[in-house]
């Protein structure tokens, strides 16, 4: 018969595995969104060379594009748990 105390510490050891699972998720998942950003700049380049084709990209113009150029739409029902997926990932 299991006692209480054992199905505690099987829930703090589950748990613990949950959070080490998260962390790995989330660090993989921010290695993928860096090659896509990297794609999204690629992107909004060519979407804007299309549109006016004589324009020349500097480096700060990407830098730019990078920052706000590329983000992607993100419905306001679920801003709040994008950001708390953003910041899990950023520090787990």
């Amino acid at each position: 018969m299991t006692s209480v105390a054992d199905l505690e510490r099987e829930i703090r050891k589950t748990r613990l595995r949950l959070t080490r699972l998260e962390a790995r998720y989330f660090k993989t998942q921010a290695k993928m969104e860096r090659y896509s950003e990297h794609e999204r700049v690629k992107r909004a380049k060519r979407e804007l060379s299309k549109r006016y084709p004589d324009m020349n990209f500097t480096e700060r113009d990407e830098r730019l594009l990078r920052l706000v150029g590329t983000l992607p739409y993100v419905p306001l029902s679920k801003e709040r748990e994008e950001i708390g997926r953003v910041i899990a990932g950023k520090y787990a």
